[in-house]
């Protein structure tokens, strides 16, 4: 709902609301006026009404006090019981002249003398001595009636008659009593039943309304809506009620139109505020809706548009304010973009610039070869350990340097990680993206200045090649990353991708994820290859090497999964479980007589894990073995990775017993310093020197020399390797301890060992 038709709501609500309580109020108080004025009005009819019945009760009296005193009157009232006729004559005469309806003559004891009424010996007269108004029902009419006395002579003190008059309702209240009071006069009896009507009621029968006497009420004539009045004029034994009424339309006439005039006015009063309103909140919204517009361009990215100007201070605020935020905007906006897609250490676009680049390319010039070019710096975590990050990060801005200084055309460059580089190069053909490549390798001949220090560095390329190789930037990424890293593993300068590197990668990754799992559903087995005395001829020892047999791989060599459970920190466990599984064959070869030394390898990691020395000593204890009979093998590059932890960690295996050797020896690089701290009482020469120890003569000195430092040192020796009887011989002329290889046996399972040990030369040596 827009902003204009919230204001045209709310003012149309409040407008409403207003006129209504308005109204009402008004309303009530007129209606409360008017019923109070129609009250009045029938209060004032009907004093009205009992003056006039009042006044022509006195009129009626007054004449008949006139005639009680005519002589002639006298005379025949005297002598009407001998000429009734002339008394009838005389008194239907004065009737006339009165205008009454009827006359009644009563004698001294208030006999009936004359009566011109039916049934006009009903009137008894002594209801009527009194002077005030008497109404009565006669023949369901009501007559207004008076009655005085008569003297034969004036001053005697009692009445010697009565004369009696009545006059019919009907004819005092005619239509000049409705003009006078401004109602239509009814009256009933008890029985509300109607006695008397004006003459436009009196063809309708209408029922007394049930309400208190003196109150409002609302009947019905011919079925139309009146308002009645009731009330009584006389307290006698048969009581009149007096009922004025009057039209409802007549009653509350100025009501009505006043109720009319302002439903009107407020009508007209609601539209004008209403158009008011609409003209005035369009007024204020207009410059809302400038500015919403200008709000709108600025989120589809639109930060020059100019905002409009307004006269009014608080929507001319608003715009100053619109027009800041538009200009805080922008400049934030390119800040969050040099942010989000350049690298602040160098300048160059980083990799989500990189990436969308890639991106741009696929989706609008897929037609066209281009080439990603990957490098990666050799060892400079080493260059940042050495001589600080500073230095680094001066190097990486002389490395950006130098590769824009080639300038190649439609070249993009980025610095898409810590020191890896990424290069798009565009509109490549064959070889000629190689002798690119080969420009960038150019870069890192020349030495790096940095301070006045000199910096040899190298760097690793990989190259992939749209569509070649991939279809997709994130694609093309990816196999760029997998041909530098084959690079960096190669140790060449260039290596373009290939699909064979994609698929060593997919598995390597399963490897690291599933090494875990192998070792928790023993698909890892221990095989076991013994070590043969060349003194006593003896097999005195066995080496304990892994095996993983995937269940979907089938066998997994050492090589490709021992690196992965370095990497991941699962060499650990698998350290664990070999020294766990050696000592438990180690028992149940003890238990059926075959008693051998166990030599379990452990890596670099394990040296510096302090847990190692408790939980081979937890081992040993649990399964009652002597320690003696345990030996720990660990390479001399290993060693050499951090040499002093990896003393410490000796010396307190050695504490516990244990036999510690040094295994690969001759193909790392040993420090003599270092090796002869060494904690450890044998040396095992790689079988790199051994294999061809009968027909190399440089491996021959080798291994002469190596078997003399190592007896010089105290240790005693272990040659790996042997394949033929050859190499034994040569090995016992130089007086090595021991042998292994594939001449004395391969590494077997433990149940393919246990009949290989009965079945041998070297079984009564095995036994103890």
């Amino acid at each position: 709902m827009t902003l204009q038709s919230k204001i045209l709501i709310f003012v149309a609500t409040i407008l409403i609301s207003v006129a209504a309580i308005v109204s009402i109020t008004t309303l009530q108080s007129a209606y409360q006026h008017s019923t109070l004025q129609l009250n009045e009005r029938f209060d004032t009819a009907r004093q009205v009404l009992q003056y006039k019945l009042s006044n022509d009760h006195q009129v009626l009296r007054n004449s008949l006090d006139n005639a009680a005193k005519d002589f002639n009157i006298k005379q025949l009232i005297a002598s009407g019981a001998d000429d009734p006729e002339s008394l009838r004559v005389a008194m239907l005469n004065q009737q006339r002249r009165i205008g009454a309806d009827f006359t009644i003559v009563y004698d001294q004891q208030q006999t009936i003398m004359l009566s011109t009424l039916d049934n006009g010996d009903q009137l008894r007269a002594e209801r009527f001595l009194s002077d005030e108004l008497h109404l009565q029902v006669i023949n369901d009419r009501v007559f207004l009636i008076t009655m005085v006395g008569l003297k034969f002579l004036e001053k005697q003190p009692a009445f010697d008659g009565w004369i009696l008059m009545g006059i019919n309702l009907e004819s005092l209240i005619d239509d000049s009593v409705q003009v006078l009071t401004g109602f239509s006069v009814d009256a009933f009896n008890q029985d509300q039943h109607l006695l008397s009507a004006t003459p436009e009621n009196s063809n309708n029968l209408m029922a007394l309304p049930e309400t208190q006497e003196k109150n409002l009420a609302r009947i019905k004539i011919d079925n139309k809506p009146y308002i009645a009045y009731r009330f009584k004029v006389t307290r006698n034994d048969s009581p009149i009620n007096f009922v004025f009424s009057i039209a409802n339309e007549s009653a509350f006439l100025d009501f009505f139109q006043l109720a009319f005039q302002l439903a009107v006015e407020i009508i007209i009063a609601l539209v004008a505020a209403l158009l008011l309103s609409a003209y005035l909140s369009k007024n204020i919204t207009r410059p809302l809706r400038a500015l919403a517009s200008v709000a709108k361009r600025i989120q589809k990215g639109d930060y020059k548009s100019p905002i409009p100007e307004f006269s009014t201070d608080e929507v001319r605020d608003l715009s100053q304010a619109f027009k800041g935020m538009q200009e805080g905007i922008q400049v934030r906006e390119e800040e969050i973009n040099q942010l989000a897609y350049y690298d602040t250490l160098t300048d160059l676009p980083n990799r989500n610039s990189f990436i969308r680049q890639l991106q741009d390319k696929v989706e609008h010039q897929s037609d066209q070869r281009f080439s990603v070019l990957m490098l990666d710096l050799d060892r400079f975590k080493d260059i940042n350990d050495t001589i600080g990050h500073n230095f680094g990060d001066l190097l990486l801005k002389q490395i950006a340097c130098r590769i824009e200084s080639l300038k190649l055309a439609d070249a993009f460059y980025a610095r898409v990680g810590g020191d890896e580089f990424a290069l798009l190069l565009n509109d490549v053909e064959g070889q000629e993206v190689m002798s690119l490549a080969q420009q960038y390798t150019q870069l890192f001949e020349l030495p790096f200045n940095i301070e006045g220090v000199h910096l040899d560095v190298d760097a690793s390329f990989g190259l992939a090649t749209y569509p070649d190789h991939a279809d997709s930037a994130y694609g093309i990424m990816q196999c760029a990353d997998i041909a530098l890293y084959k690079s960096k593993g190669t140790h060449h300068k260039v290596i373009e991708y290939d699909r064979e590197f994609d698929t060593l990668s997919v598995q390597r990754l399963n490897l690291m994820s599933e090494l875990r799992k192998a070792i928790e559903e023993n698909q890892l087995k221990l095989f076991y290859q013994p070590k043969l005395c060349l003194t006593t001829n003896k097999v005195i020892s066995v080496e304990c090497l892994v095996r993983w047999f995937h269940p979907e791989h089938g066998f997994i060599s050492p090589d490709d999964f021992i690196p992965l459970a370095e990497q991941t920190g699962a060499i650990r466990d698998l350290t664990y479980w070999a020294i766990n599984t050696a000592l438990q064959q180690h028992v149940a070869w003890r238990n059926v007589g075959i008693e051998l030394r166990f030599a379990v390898n452990i890596s670099a990691v394990d040296l510096v894990d302090l847990s190692l020395p408790a939980y081979v000593a937890e081992l040993l204890d649990r399964y009652k073995v002597d320690s003696t009979h345990l030996a720990l093998e660990v390479t001399e590059s290993a060693l050499m990775d951090d040499p002093d932890a990896a003393i410490k960690a000796l010396r307190m295996l050695q504490r516990m017993g244990i036999s510690l050797s040094i295994d690969d020896f001759g193909t790392g690089y040993s420090s003599m310093a270092y090796l002869k701290q060494m904690p450890v009482s044998e040396l095992k020469i790689d079988k790199a020197f051994v294999l061809e120890l009968a027909t190399n003569e440089d491996d021959e000195k080798i291994v002469k020399s190596t078997v003399d430092l190592a007896h010089n040192l105290g240790l005693s020796v272990v040659a790996e390797g042997v394949e033929d009887e050859a190499a034994l011989t040569i090995l016992r002329r130089y007086n090595v301890e021991y042998a292994q290889g594939y001449f004395i046996a391969r590494p077997m399972s433990a149940d393919d060992f246990q009949q290989w040990i009965d079945a041998s030369d070297y079984k009564k040596n095995a036994h103890g």
